[in-house]
């Protein structure tokens, strides 16, 4: 079993607040990502919050992520509840670090491979997609 671990960093010239709002909310991920994503489940307490579930991707390849931990504007924690395919203990967390009203997203993620080989793709796709989508998202303004 190969473990893997990726780390995104991404400044965004605006607030925590803001650049929460649109990662915390499983409907916008699509237009950050262009992949589909839409909320399954809402969470306990909030639509986006703990116990929240959303799928990404299209069947065959889709996954389901659960919310397991979540600060308002500081941090959530994710993962992968349902597919997957060779990854596995998938786990990802976002950080929103404010900075003089701006704010610092870093996305780490964990995860398994019984597959070695097929684990560094993974990682590689998943760093460039992530990557690409933040960068959109700081270029486009949030």
């Amino acid at each position: 079993m190969s473990h893997h671990h990726l780390r995104i960093e991404q400044y965004f010239h605006h607030d925590c607040a803001a650049v929460f709002a649109r990662l915390s909310d499983h409907d916008q991920l699509q237009t950050v990502f262009g992949v589909p994503c839409r909320r399954l489940r809402a969470g306990d307490a909030e639509l986006n919050g703990v116990g929240s579930v959303r799928r990404i991707g299209i069947w065959p390849l889709a996954v389901e992520e659960t919310v397991v931990a979540q600060q308002a504007e500081r941090r959530i924690d994710y993962r992968i509840s349902r597919g997957g395919g060779p990854l596995r203990a998938h786990r990802g967390q976002i950080e929103f670090l404010a900075q003089d009203g701006a704010c610092q997203v870093v996305w780490e993620i964990w995860f398994e491979s019984p597959l070695p080989g097929v684990g560094v793709l993974l990682e590689r796709l998943l760093a460039g997609a992530i990557r690409r989508g933040l960068k959109k998202m700081a270029r486009d303004g949030v």
